[in-house]
């Protein structure tokens, strides 16, 4: 399966030397996002915790991945 594929996370939290990368899943109705939500929300975890080295401006820093369900009113 060659070829690029870009995994973008939903949000960017900046906290001192540590950057949170968050994939944020959301939901109106129900209270829990739809299985197809879930599974991509997994996958994402799965990749980014893999991550060696995360780096801003050149710097590599300290990271964590989270994964966030938001309630929209």
């Amino acid at each position: 399966l060659g070829g690029n594929y870009y995994f973008t996370s939903d949000e960017v939290e900046l906290h001192g030397k540590e950057i949170n990368l968050v994939d944020a899943k959301h939901t109106k109705e129900n209270k829990l996002p739809s299985l197809g939500d879930i599974k991509d929300g997994l996958l994402k975890m799965i990749l980014f915790t893999n991550l060696e080295v995360l780096k801003k401006e050149s710097k590599t820093n300290n990271f964590k991945i989270l994964l966030n369900k938001e309630f929209l009113i």
